[in-house]
């Protein structure tokens, strides 16, 4: 298990969060009085936890788009009408940085707006119905929530399954789409002791998120090993002018394409996406890409390439198109330990990193 150096910092914020829970949160929550309709009750079921099975109570209920927005107008009315709405906001802002708190002058003028732009919200909301929503966005939508919690004895919500079903046609060009999302979880052992991960290791994330070497050093065990990996990976659609780096989304200037089998890409996004140095010989029409300790010479139209000095004969040549440098995307990330994957239907180029 690796600790992050700020953890400090984010327990410090959790312990504040968890405070606001159980003061005027539970404030707030305590005189939220929503009646859910058409709820049914399904009786006593049994669920299986990790610590073995419990007896709930299960009731079942659903939402459609008018018991939705009859929901929203309920709840936006309600924290509007809040009484003590500024002390809500007051707790709230105290889990911003302290360079960054507003005054006591400011946060009133705060509250005042915003409950302006909550009622207005509210009177917004309170006239329209399935039938108005769909002529103001101009297509036919169907939309429901099923929602199953199981209740345990304790008087907390041990289970919850969601299933929200989602279509959309556009009445004019008859073109229409749909969407499933499913959602579980579980709760158990409210108020038990809870064991916390043994600490063996600290380091600073900062001095690996630019190195994909000392990622690799970290156990594979550690969770923070498999966020940063994800952080190399690389995603090209042939013939589409945009990647995906890591998290990130980037637009590039020339796009993708495919030659010889092989998926070739701007030699710049590469240096973009591993914070590599990239530099470019004119005189011997040869790029270096240094990554870390790995350094790689490509020469434009050949297909000799050169690994820290070691000759390695590569499927497709390095070529210029249109001013730019393309290289073959996949001899790139294996020779710096990475696998790739073409997805013929798609058109989709995964690199990534394990």
């Amino acid at each position: 298990m690796v600790k992050i150096c700020n953890m400090q910092s984010q327990y410090e914020m959790q312990q504040k969060v968890m405070e606001f829970m159980k003061g005027e949160f539970k404030n707030y929550i305590a005189q939220f009085n929503y009646e859910i309709p058409k709820l049914q009750d399904l009786g006593f079921k049994t669920i299986q936890t990790p610590e073995g099975n419990e007896d709930v109570l299960k009731v079942k209920f659903e939402l459609g788009i008018n018991e939705v927005l009859d929901f929203a107008e309920y709840t936006v009315g309600n924290l509007a009408n809040y009484e003590r709405l500024d002390v809500f906001v007051k707790e709230f802002a105290g889990f911003m940085p302290a360079e960054v708190q507003p005054t006591d002058a400011e946060l009133t003028t705060a509250v005042t707006e915003a409950k302006t732009q909550l009622n207005q919200f509210k009177a917004m909301l309170s006239g329209m119905n399935e039938e108005s929503l769909e002529a103001m966005i101009g297509k036919d939508v169907d939309f429901k929530i099923t929602t199953e919690y199981g209740i345990s004895k304790e008087k907390y919500i041990a289970s919850e399954d969601t299933v929200i079903n989602i279509g959309i046609k556009d009445p004019t060009t008859g073109e229409n789409g749909s969407a499933v999302i499913k959602a579980t979880s579980l709760v158990w052992n409210v108020n038990g002791d809870v064991k916390l991960p043994e600490v063996k290791d600290a380091v600073n994330v900062t001095e690996y998120e630019n190195d994909i070497n000392k990622v690799r050093t970290l156990p594979d065990d550690t969770p923070l090993k498999k966020l940063l990996l994800q952080e190399f990976n690389a995603s090209f659609t042939i013939g589409e002018p945009y990647a995906i780096l890591g998290s990130d989304f980037k637009e590039l200037d020339a796009a993708p394409y495919i030659k010889d089998g092989s998926t070739m890409v701007p030699v710049a996004v590469i240096g973009e996406w591993l914070d590599s140095e990239t530099k470019w010989d004119g005189n011997t029409n040869q790029v270096t890409l240094k990554v870390k300790d790995t350094e790689i010479k490509l020469t434009l139209g050949s297909k000799e390439a050169y690994v820290n000095g070691n000759k390695v004969i590569m499927h497709t040549a390095a070529e210029s198109v249109n001013g730019r440098t393309f290289v073959p995307v996949a001899f790139i990330a294996k020779e710096l330990g990475a696998k790739s994957e073409y997805n013929s239907e798609t058109q989709e180029v995964k690199i990534y990193f394990e």
